[in-house]
């Protein structure tokens, strides 16, 4: 009985993995990015990376204050 079960529960999820894989394959673009793209994408990413900590860092310090109002949500 939980044999039945448990197979129907993995041919599910493979057929939905299939389906994403296809889906997936379907989404990446044949042209290749130009050069002024890849120059600029790596600024970008440090950048986001950096704002990424400084919020983080931002949190964590108001993250006792926050918690005391009761406005975690909020922040």
């Amino acid at each position: 009985m939980h044999r039945k079960k448990y197979f129907g529960i993995i041919i599910i999820f493979c057929l939905f993995f299939i389906l994403i894989a296809g889906h997936a394959a379907a989404v990446i673009p044949e042209e290749r990015p130009e050069a002024f793209s890849k120059i600029i994408d790596l600024p970008i990413r440090v950048i986001g990376l950096g704002l990424t900590v400084a919020g983080s860092a931002v949190f964590i310090v108001a993250l006792p204050f926050t918690l005391t109002s009761g406005t975690t949500g909020d922040a």
